[in-house]
């Protein structure tokens, strides 16, 4: 495995190309009588930062600004105010790096300026507007539903939740939509979105969920709920302090980290001594990304995912005193920029409490202490074939489970059980992952059993990959579950197959869910993106230097991203991807051919596996209720591909 595909898997890095947008104005910012500003903040835990802005009128007519958020995530522009009449609802797209997404506000005059824009922002007017956002802006009308009187409304249910948190940071609720003064800094009213987590919970309606990054307890929210109903997620001052101290030593060791690989140095005391991830130890580790990335341009503010103590009967709200020299992990996201690409990375972080549990006296690079990549993220993936093979067909909704095969270790990682407990540790559902080639492993990760069965005797599924479907039931259970604490994966990997009687315990590791899946009955009745009949020339494609796919934006309640084409492995050459933005629906693909042995599939035969491209696909990619949904259509000569 070469070291930058393990930074791609260990660390959950996503390969994007680079961004080019505009800084944080547009080319008029003045009001007058006829315009209006609108100005404000975008941010999701670390500003988000080159996203593109969008804007519903009341008339149903769109304005889509050339203006893009700035490196602060702040914006303003102006509109006509007869061509695009308030009440607005405005769109944020993030489709690349980190805090990939689709963030909501509603404004009228009264509130156009000072906008802050985050998860918060989202799951209050999705409450407010009873409903899913994004299929909301993509019908062209704003919802009836909102008004100032309910926004303010369900304001105040989310701000009910954090009662305690707001209290100690000395922020009210008034601000937490509109702020001029609000910074996307990982502190004050920021630092809510690095203590919380926001999730909308299904197609039709704006139920959502808040979950504390700090203890994994969740409160479940609906429209209308009385305020006496909702339960606050408690919150302490210590609890804030340490938790500012921790993100900004975070940041200095990722600083320590990028100037010690700019500066080819081996052994930084930013990382623990026992550091180790996918393998490298810690004198082996600045070494290997130097080697594969060259120099880092930038690193951006790291963005918590979630914070544990090791000893599970303490939390960042217990009194300072049991908390004294304490130990925990944290794992927090953060963007970096090298030369020649952008990408979001995730490491995980020791940190120790002071000797009277008031302060962070230390934190460092940790890992994940493993030989091999691990990571666990929800997801909706499907697949659709061109070739007229039925095989390998469906959608899964669920968790993506990343388990490496460790492929250049003398012991792989051929199967694992999967085990999704409440935080108590009572078994919600168990799972299996094996490789689809058996001893003769050839994946880069392994793949979901069709049966929960601890021999795997139903064999793989290829289908599904490696997402765990989430029924309705586990999908109850699970947010049941957050109402209490963390649900966890325990992760047991084996080096060889589930059959095998032999077979020993290569690693055990649990690790925090962080997320609420889209149960499987509701990922079942989305529309999926598509080509359409103008896009069957994937199925003929020749490896001409260009390509065009037209494709359908399929249910209004996805929002789509990016389209990727890409050929099978031996087509030599990087794949290709483009964003994709407003309406459009064909892209072009241009500079595909690297040599002259690149050949397709065509309808009349199929080249030879050795030393040809034989599979070609395009991913679409989007997101639904801020899941990340992939839709890959591809075809091949071989039924058994994929």
């Amino acid at each position: 495995m070469t070291v930058r595909i393990r930074l791609a898997a260990m660390l959950c890095a996503i390969p994007l190309l680079l961004s080019c947008g505009g800084g944080g104005s547009s080319n008029s910012s003045s009001s007058s009588s006829s315009s209006l500003t609108l100005s404000g903040v975008a941010s999701a835990g670390a500003a988000i930062v080159d996203a593109s802005i969008s804007i519903l009128s009341s008339n149903g007519q769109y304005y889509n600004p050339t203006t893009t958020t700035g490196s602060d995530g702040s914006f303003q522009l102006s509109l006509d105010k007869t061509s695009y009449p308030a009440p607005l609802l405005i769109r944020i797209s993030k489709t690349t790096g980190q805090s990939i997404g689709t963030y909501y506000s509603y404004a009228t005059p009264d509130n156009a300026t000072g906008l802050v824009i985050t998860p918060l922002s989202t799951a209050v007017v999705g409450l407010a507007a009873d409903t899913n956002l994004d299929r909301a802006f993509k019908s062209g009308s704003v919802p009836s539903s909102l008004s100032i009187s309910s926004v303010t409304d369900a304001r105040n249910q989310v701000a009910k939740v954090l009662e305690d948190k707001l209290a100690v940071l000395g922020v009210s609720s008034a601000v937490l939509l509109n702020n001029s003064t609000y910074s996307a800094n990982g502190t004050g009213q920021d630092l809510i979105l690095d203590s919380f987590a926001f999730k909308q919970l299904d197609d039709t309606t704006g139920k959502v969920m808040i979950s504390s990054k700090l203890s994994g307890k969740s409160v479940q929210i609906e429209k209308d709920q009385r305020l006496s109903n909702i339960t606050k997620i408690p919150s302490s001052q210590n609890s804030v302090n340490l938790i500012n101290e921790i993100l900004s030593k975070i940041n200095q060791v990722n600083t320590c980290i990028k100037n010690a690989v700019n500066q080819n140095t081996s052994n930084p005391n930013c990382l623990d001594d026992n550091f180790k991830d996918s393998g490298l130890v810690k004198s082996q580790f600045i070494g290997a990304l130097r080697d594969d990335v060259g120099t880092f341009s930038s690193i951006g503010k790291a963005s918590i995912v979630y914070c544990k103590f090791d000893d599970s009967s303490k939390s960042f709200d217990t009194g300072a005193a049991s908390l004294a020299n304490a130990t925990g992990l944290c794992n927090a996201s953060f963007e970096y920029v090298v030369a020649d690409e952008t990408g979001v990375v995730a490491y995980e972080y020791k940190f120790t409490v002071n000797s009277s549990g008031t302060s962070i006296s230390d934190v460092k690079g940790y890992g994940n202490q493993l030989e091999d990549s691990l990571n666990i993220a929800p997801q909706i993936l499907v697949k659709k074939r061109v070739d007229g093979f039925t095989t390998n067909i469906g959608v899964t909704s669920g968790y993506a489970i990343d388990i490496g095969t460790a492929k250049d270790k003398s012991t792989k990682n051929l199967s694992a059980k999967v085990e999704i407990n409440d935080s108590s540790n009572n078994n919600l559902q168990t799972l299996y992952l094996q490789c689809q080639q058996g001893t003769s492993c050839q994946n880069s990760s392994l793949t979901l059993c069709k049966s929960n069965s601890p021999t795997c005797a139903a064999g793989y599924d290829t289908t599904v990959d490696s997402v765990v479907s989430v029924s309705t039931t586990l999908a109850q259970a699970i947010i049941q579950a957050l109402q209490s604490g963390f649900v966890t994966a325990k992760i047991t990997a084996y080096n060889k197959l589930l059959s095998d009687n032999s077979k020993t315990i290569n690693f055990t590791k649990t690790v925090p869910v962080a997320g609420v899946p889209v149960a499987q009955n509701v990922a079942s009745n989305l529309i999926y993106p598509s080509l359409n009949s103008d896009g069957v020339a994937l199925k003929t494609w020749a490896g001409e230097d260009s390509l065009t796919l037209g494709f359908d934006r399929g249910d209004a309640k996805i929002a789509l991203y990016n389209a990727s084409f890409g050929t099978g492995p031996s087509a030599n050459y990087t794949s290709r991807s483009k964003n994709i933005s407003g309406n459009v629906t064909s892209v072009t693909f241009e500079a595909l051919r690297k040599s002259n042995s690149l050949s397709m599939l065509n309808l009349n035969g199929c080249p030879p596996r050795a030393g040809e491209a034989y599979y070609r696909s395009l991913y679409l990619s989007g997101s639904f209720n801020n899941v990340e949904v992939i839709v890959k259509t591809f075809g091949s000569c071989y039924a058994d591909d994929y």
